[in-house]
């Protein structure tokens, strides 16, 4: 049987995904075909086992052999076994899907050339594990964060990274994905299949299901009644990668414009002082690089600039611990920082734009909780009190924490933001693996203040760009050197390109190596240098002076210096990725040259 359907085209009016078109369904008894726009979705019907087709060649996707859609419990999800095809109405396809022992899924499908986006709901009281699932395809790349893990350990006695954690992803499978230890945080689940033709991504706030093996592509949703987005993408990576960006930008994960100071060379206090910063030594280091030849633009003061709670009392708060966070909003230590409206121009004046460290936690009896509880501005408790939690930061103080979603709150927010008189911040909320959380928690905010005209360093932030930079989680000298590369291109792979990848050698906290400062670590010093100069920013934080050694220094210097000449370059693609969603500000050659046959497997081989 065939039916024929002729649609005007139509285009979502706040994106330009569009889907139209002359559409044919030809249902043969055992299997449907729908053909739309050049695109061929083929579902065998039982166990809903479905693939994709373009008329250019360039989609090669197989269906998977047991079922294309698992839903049940997460501990035994059942297979999909029947299909009864319901309704085909402009873009949309609609089926019901049984499973053997009874369960039902409405599934329907907006089918157009670079897009299958399918909506899932489940016929059922309680959330399920749902999962969409097709054969597996190599090479895989993307994933940012859930592969390039903390530590990416290699195989005993040899320099192979397992399968799963390089920067090809063949291997990963799990089945609870959020921000939890070791991940800690949980940036995007986007998976691109070059040679293949296509890319998916279930866009998922909570836990997830992925897998990317050579048995299976899946993606799903752990605990829900309905998928909403779960998106299999096609054609060529600039195409994939610009109909990804208009889904994101219609779905409330928006890439943003970034301001172009932040593509330069900066300085992280963190890096280069640790805990001993105030106006003195936060000057004078500053003034130490530029003096020395360092073409600084921006310059983040992380910690320590509030009412001081960890090393002494301060004078003028003899409460001093409810004010030991960045949440104390226009509260500076009255000691180390006396005139910080002065302090703050000084740098101006030297042409850097100055940042804050930023978290949404606030102190339990901190100088705005009060007011967050009253207008239930925190995450709550199942009777409504506002929730209590305890981080790796503030050290010892119980907080609550900013119900993003509440957009009342967020501007509230966003208005206390504002007391601190600085030009942007880095974001930098942590320690909170032990509680399942959102991995959008950030993303409203971060939105918000760059609609303020703030510069934003992201730490936490879920899918979509609202950030000039998105930073890696920290990477030291002391850790495994292979995680830095690898995270840095799983980044850009997932489509997030504006990767900040730390301060040269990490956050030593004001640290000193050895006492003579070992060749290994210069050589170190100067490759991480040279490597972080190539990326869309850098910043400097422990002075090289202290390595006593002029190579050294000038290894440095010279990347520093070259990236400075880079950044007008770097800043002209962020731009680009912003308009088109290409990786262009650093783009992975598989994805550059994907119809080369030799191109791949190679990242982690060098």
């Amino acid at each position: 049987m065939i039916f024929r359907f002729f649609k005007i085209l139509f285009v979502l009016s706040i994106s330009a995904v569009a889907f139209a078109g002359e559409y044919k369904v030809v249902d043969s008894g055992d299997t449907i075909a729908i053909e739309q726009d050049g695109v061929t979705l083929n579902i065998i019907k039982k166990g809903f086992r479905f693939s994709f087709s373009r008329d250019d060649g360039i989609v090669k996707t197989a269906p998977h052999r047991i079922s294309g859609i698992q839903f049940g419990s997460a501990e035994k999800a059942a297979d999909a076994e029947s299909t009864e095809y319901l309704a085909s109405y402009s873009n949309a396809h609609k089926f019901r899907v049984k499973t053997a022992d009874g369960l039902s899924a409405i599934v329907t499908i907006k089918l157009s050339r670079c897009n299958a986006w399918f909506d899932i709901l489940a016929d059922t009281n309680e959330p399920i594990a749902i999962t969409g699932r097709i054969a597996g395809a190599t090479p895989g790349y993307g994933l940012s964060d859930l592969q390039a893990n903390i530590l990416c350990p290699k195989e005993k006695g040899t320099d192979i990274i397992p399968a799963g954690m390089g920067t090809e992803i063949t291997g990963y499978d799990k089945e609870f994905v959020h921000s939890e230890i070791p991940l800690v945080r949980c940036v995007s689940n986007f998976a691109i299949y070059p040679k293949n033709g296509f890319a998916v991504v279930n866009i998922e706030p909570w836990a997830k299901i992925i897998k990317s093996t050579k048995e299976e592509i899946a993606q799903g949703s752990s605990q829900t009644k309905h998928i909403t987005d779960l998106h299999y993408f096609f054609g060529t990576p600039k195409e994939i990668y610009t109909e990804y960006l208009n889904i994101r930008n219609l779905r409330g994960y928006p890439v943003m414009l970034p301001k172009y100071e932040f593509f330069g060379v900066g300085w992280e206090a963190w890096g280069a002082l640790g805990w001993k910063t105030n106006s003195r030594t936060v000057k004078e280091d500053v003034d130490k690089y530029i003096e020395m030849g360092y073409p600084l633009r921006w310059m983040v003061l992380g910690s320590g600039f509030w009412p001081d709670n960890l090393f002494g009392k301060s004078r003028k708060y003899l409460d001093t611990p409810r004010f030991g966070t960045t949440t104390s909003f226009g509260f500076w230590d009255s000691e180390k920082y006396p005139d910080p409206n002065g302090f703050i121009k000084y740098f101006r004046d030297k042409g850097m734009k100055f940042f804050l460290g930023l978290r949404i936690c606030f102190i339990v009896d901190g100088p705005y909780s009060e007011e967050g509880v009253e207008k239930g501005y925190f995450l709550e408790n199942s009777n409504g009190s506002a929730k209590m939690f305890r981080f790796s930061f503030p050290r010892q103080q119980p907080v609550y924490l900013l119900d993003s979603q509440n957009p009342d709150a967020v501007k509230w927010y966003v208005d206390l933001c504002k007391k601190w008189k600085v030009d942007g911040f880095k974001e930098d909320l942590y320690g909170y693996d032990n509680y399942y959380l959102r991995d959008d928690k950030l993303n409203p905010v971060n939105e918000a203040l760059m609609k303020e005209g703030f510069y934003i360093m992201a730490r936490n932030n879920y899918i979509g760009s609202p950030a000039e930079l998105q930073r890696l989680e920290d990477f030291n000298y002391d850790l495994d050197q292979d995680r830095g590369p690898i995270n840095a291109l799983a980044t850009a792979y997932a489509g997030m390109p504006l990767v900040y990848p730390d301060v040269i050698g990490g956050n030593f906290g004001g640290r000193s190596f050895d006492s003579e400062v070992s060749e290994k670590v210069k050589k170190y010093l100067m490759r991480n240098a040279q490597w972080l100069s190539l990326h869309p920013s850098m910043a400097v934080g422990k002075g090289p002076w202290n390595y006593k050694d002029k190579l050294v220094e000038k290894t440095i210097l010279d990347a520093a210096v070259l990236h400075d000449r880079l950044m007008p370059y770097f800043y002209s693609q962020a731009i680009r990725f912003y308009h088109d969603g290409y990786p262009w500000p650093m783009c992975p050659l598989p994805i550059a040259y994907y119809q080369d046959k030799d191109i791949d497997n190679r990242e982690n081989n060098v």
